[in-house]
């Protein structure tokens, strides 16, 4: 009896097809997005192949906030080592290979500030009779919806050095000027000082000269 179980699961494992192995690499550029309430967010997955046959990639939205609208461009395409106009260096290969973008675009319906959870599922294999063996990768994308306000309060926080930059520049003039005045003040009372130094001096030149006369 284990003869014949042995004989059957053999005969089992030589009519079953074969598997293929395939180089599904993906990396999704940012999982965050910040937007206000009335704006979409974007975002980008990267997919690559190294091997030499390509295969089949569809991608579809599993999870997602009710009434929102999420749109995949492109949802199928075949996946080949040529195809891609973005380039990215893996650990294990010396030169770049090419890179095919997917842009993912959500935009949000009536909904509060906070955080949302979109989730993207990416499949990927080689269509055939009988079993198909297919890849799956699963992206999540977060969502954080701010209020206007608090995008206000940071162009707000922004703005404030230049501003404070502009009152210290300001100030610094107006000391500039308040010292030259100083200067320009000290400089006059020299100058009548010496004036008046100069009458005396004559004066008491000619009080000098009118004694000597006087008792010559």
């Amino acid at each position: 009896m284990n003869k014949f179980y042995l004989i059957t699961i053999f005969i089992f494992l030589l009519v079953l097809p074969k598997g293929e192995a395939i180089s599904f690499g993906s990396i999704l550029k940012k999982d965050l997005a910040i937007i206000k309430a009335d704006e979409s967010a974007k975002f980008e997955i990267l997919f690559w192949n190294v091997e030499d046959k390509p295969y089949e990639v569809k991608l579809e939205v599993e999870e997602y906030p009710e009434n929102w609208f999420v749109i995949i461009q492109p949802k199928e395409f075949t996946l080949s080592s040529s195809l891609g106009e973005e380039y990215i260096n893996l650990p294990y290969l010396e030169k770049p290979v090419k890179a095919f973008l997917v842009n993912v675009f959500v935009k949000p319906s009536n909904s509060m500030p906070g955080k949302y959870q979109v989730v993207i599922r990416a499949k990927a294999g080689i269509p055939q009779e009988g079993i198909a063996f297919f890849q799956e990768r699963k992206f999540n994308l977060l969502v954080e919806i701010k209020s206007e306000e608090k995008f206000e309060n940071t162009s707000s926080i922004k703005a404030e050095p230049s501003f404070s930059i502009g009152k210290i520049a300001e100030r610094i003039n107006f000391e500039a000027r308040e010292l030259k005045n100083v200067v320009n003040s000290i400089g006059e009372i020299v100058v009548k000082s010496n004036s008046i130094f100069y009458i005396l001096a004559i004066i008491a030149i000619l009080i000098i000269s009118f004694i000597i006369y006087k008792y010559a």
